[in-house]
């Protein structure tokens, strides 16, 4: 795709998008400014426009009112029915306090939620996780920890919402920074990051038929998955590569709809709070590639639609700052082997045009996401906080316009939305680009008549969790011999919120917990419901409901990608608690270089060295971290499959390990042979476990991140995994 046509699809994506391939039935919107429980139908929707305008110099024109302003839709010129001015001074802008101290982890508190009337900026900082690389991430929470110190303002209330939906209850609205660099801390790559040039965008044009991303992909098959040595011939790896970029392509649109269902929500959200509503999203980008080669608008359209609805405006940043030109090199080390079967006359300008193309694929939807909500994009700067303030300052003046639109009998046409300064055409004016109403949607069967388990299936379904009940989940992948379940999950159920009921001296509860398991294509891959009731003596009462419940599970799922989610309900009361993680299973039979999951234990005093594997069920668990003591020796284990041997059969891999607390790095090795560490050795790869350097450590939550490379293809994996260390109470 050229330069042309990637401008020509963000131009026509904003400005005339096509009917919805998804509608939905629109949200409800305010009656008038400052009621946010009023609604209308479709109908007399109330379309709220925020517009920003500047003059020449890019500076905030002030001062403007209703009738300066022209406002319409589809070009049909619309009355201002609410207008208002908002102007955030310079006193109001100016940091906080300086920062409390962290709430402690693992407890981090009732979430505060400031009075409404104080609010004057309510925003959503959306991470990506689902779509960040591990570099990425870690660039992206080192900015946030000091947007929350240094730039959030005494009338500020932020959420910290990551696309994969695991912080639960740490994704509510909130001033307290305590709460939010905890939730900043909780924020961690669910998935093994790896290194491959088959990108989605190059997997599309494979499944569009064209010849020379075909040549690229069995180049690219060729090397990454070992079949150089192989007697294949060119039909073979044709079919090869066409099955890959279709599993390739399948999982990009998974992974689309959840993460652009997860900004839904978001935004969903947003329209429930006060003062300006904006939207800061970090993330790598992903593709709206679909199997033919063209791309899927609808999920895309219907974000910027609840937008538009709602007066939100996004903002998105490119988490991996900036980027050379992409990594390619023909027969280079992790480049792509080419020969004769390849038949390109030259492969370097064609793997550099695909490279290209792919980068600009993944920008293209954080561009449509910011220019149709009348936001701004941040591409190729290491500076995200600097981005992320520049978003806030661009809307420190704005003007809120709001209007009824015309009835239209076609309510799945897209509607554009135009905003000028009348007498003014020297200013520019930021705003929303339309909106595509949905046709009417017959009336949902009301919350109040639905059973209980209905509620709870429901609610289980919300992109972002249902925190009545504080539920958090977290899952491993652990592959070994001769054991078929290779994921644990471990779900952690808050008891603060339970309705305990006192009869014969004994507090009483009782849960329902349903855990559902969905592969990539949406499917039920696993169910499973159990009830779960207490039955407390009063001296064991008030610990137990501070501990509260710890599940685990054991499950075998076939490879893929999965989503699991799970959902609790109290019998007496009704209250529903929900949340969700990710987890990857690899395919082992394609014979390239995995990792399972990193388990951390305490080290038993002459144990073997696989402790690990023994003590993780046994280590305590807070909020499905493991904690420890600061006198525990830690150690780690994980797995290898299929690591790459020279010679000799020795494995030539190395490692390097590295503990990070906030942005600060407390402990890291070099590189050495991944040998060193080696403990056990089977039919599926190797076992490598050691003890982790804890010297001098303080009382928090860390991260263990292990970095593990080939140095002669540059085949890279990175895994991580939380853990902590309490606080020990003095005797004093």
């Amino acid at each position: 795709m050229t330069k042309h046509l990637l401008r020509c699809f963000i131009t026509l994506l904003c400005f005339a998008l096509q009917p919805l391939a998804r509608p939905g039935q629109a949200p409800q919107t305010p009656e008038k400014p400052g009621d946010q429980q009023s609604t209308v139908r479709l109908k007399t929707q109330l379309i709220q426009v925020q517009a920003v305008v500047t003059d020449k110099r890019g500076r905030p024109v002030v001062g403007l009112s209703k009738e300066d302003f022209d406002l319409r839709e589809n070009d049909r010129s619309q009355d201002i029915s609410f207008f208002a001015a908002e102007r955030l001074d310079a006193e109001s802008t100016g940091p906080r306090q300086p920062a409390p101290t962290q709430a402690a982890p693992g407890a981090p508190g009732e979430v505060a939620q400031p009075a409404a009337s104080a609010a004057r900026r309510s925003i959503v900082v959306f991470v990506d996780s689902f779509n960040m690389s591990a570099e990425s991430l870690l660039r992206s929470k080192q900015a946030l920890r000091r947007f929350v110190d240094e730039k959030m303002t005494t009338t500020d209330v932020v959420a910290i919402v990551a696309s994969s939906g695991s912080l639960g209850l740490l994704s509510e609205f909130t001033a307290d920074r305590g709460i939010l660099h905890y939730a900043i801390e909780r924020l961690g790559g669910w998935r093994v990051v790896s290194s491959t040039l088959f990108t989605p965008y190059l997997a599309a044009q494979v499944l569009g038929n064209d010849p020379f991303a075909m040549s690229l992909a069995v180049g690219i098959v060729l090397k990454e998955d070992h079949l150089e040595s192989m007697p294949v011939d060119r039909a073979f790896l044709e079919n090869y590569s066409r099955d890959k970029a279709r599993g390739i392509i399948n999982e990009a649109a998974y992974t689309r709809q959840v993460t652009l269902g997860a900004l839904k929500a978001a935004v969903e959200a947003l329209f429930k709070m006060p003062g300006q509503r904006l939207v800061a999203l970090l993330s790598n980008g992903f593709t709206l590639a679909d199997e033919s080669a063209h791309f899927d608008f609808g999920y895309l359209q219907d974000v910027i639609s609840k937008a538009a609805r709602a007066g939100v405006v996004i903002y998105s940043i490119h988490a991996p700052g900036l980027e050379g030109p992409p990594l390619f090199g023909a027969g280079g080390a992790g480049g792509v082997s080419f020969d004769r079967r390849t038949e390109l006359s030259n492969p370097h300008a064609v793997e550099l045009q695909y490279g290209t193309a792919a980068q600009e694929d993944e920008k293209n939807v954080l561009s449509a996401l910011a220019k149709g909500t009348g936001g701004d994009t941040f591409f190729n700067t290491n500076d995200l906080l600097g981005s992320l303030q520049k978003g806030l300052d661009a809307n420190r003046v704005y003007y809120t316009l709001s209007y009824y639109p015309n009835d239209d009998a076609n309510d799945k046409k897209f509607r554009n939305i135009t905003v000028k300064v009348r007498n003014h055409p020297e200013y520019s004016v930021r705003n929303q680009k339309g909106y595509a109403p949905a046709a009417l949607a017959k009336e949902a069967q009301s919350a109040h008549s639905a059973t209980p388990e209905e509620r709870l299936i429901r609610a289980m379904a919300e992109p972002l969790a249902t925190t009545v009940i504080d539920v958090e989940e977290s899952a491993e992948y652990f592959e070994q011999p001769n054991d078929q379940a290779q994921v644990r999950l471990h779900t952690y159920i808050s008891g603060a919120g339970f309705d305990y009921h006192l009869e014969n001296e004994r507090y009483q509860f009782k849960l329902e917990v349903v855990t559902r398991v969905y592969d990539a294509q949406g499917r039920s891959a696993f169910s499973h419901s159990e009830t779960i009731s207490g039955n407390l003596k009063p001296e064991r009462f008030e610990a137990a409901k501070k501990a509260g419940l710890t599940l685990t599970k054991r499950l075998a799922l076939k490879p893929g990608l999965y989503q699991i989610r799970i959902g609790a309900q109290e019998d007496s009361t009704g209250k529903i608690g929900t949340a969700s993680t990710w987890i990857e299973v690899p395919d082992l039979k394609d014979k390239r270089l995995a990792m399972s999951s990193i388990l951390v234990g305490a080290d038993v005093e002459g144990g073997k060295p696989t402790a690990a594997l023994d003590a993780a069920n046994e280590s305590a668990t807070i909020h499905t971290i493991k904690f420890f003591a600061p006198q525990d020796n830690i150690v780690y284990a994980f797995r290898l499959y299929h690591p790459a041997v020279d010679s000799t059969g020795a494995s030539r891999l190395e490692m390097e390990m590295e503990i990070v607390r906030g942005s600060e790095t407390v402990g890291k090795t070099d590189w050495s042979p991944v040998a060193a560490h080696q403990v056990q050795r089977d039919d599926l790869g190797v076992l490598v476990a050691g003890k982790v350097p804890l010297s001098d450590i303080k009382p928090g939550v860390y991260e263990l991140r292990l970095r593990i490379r080939d140095p002669q293809s540059k085949q890279a994996l990175v895994r991580a995994v939380q853990f902590g260390i309490r606080q020990v109470k003095s005797d004093k």
